[in-house]
């Protein structure tokens, strides 16, 4: 598959592949995608006050 061809969830999906099939790259690959959730979780925890003023 072609890096221009397909939907970015393809390409994406691509990549992992490729790179969980390189060696020594899952435990890698494990903590980048903990980190993201960190990130994520965090950057949407900030918007909890909000939810919580709305709310009454």
């Amino acid at each position: 598959m072609s890096l221009l061809s397909g939907t970015h969830s393809d390409r994406l999906a691509t990549r992992v592949i490729e790179l969980l099939a390189s060696e020594g790259t899952t435990d890698r690959f494990k903590e980048t995608e903990e980190r993201t959730l960190q990130l994520k979780t965090g950057f949407y925890d900030q918007f909890l006050p909000a939810l919580d003023r709305v709310a009454t």
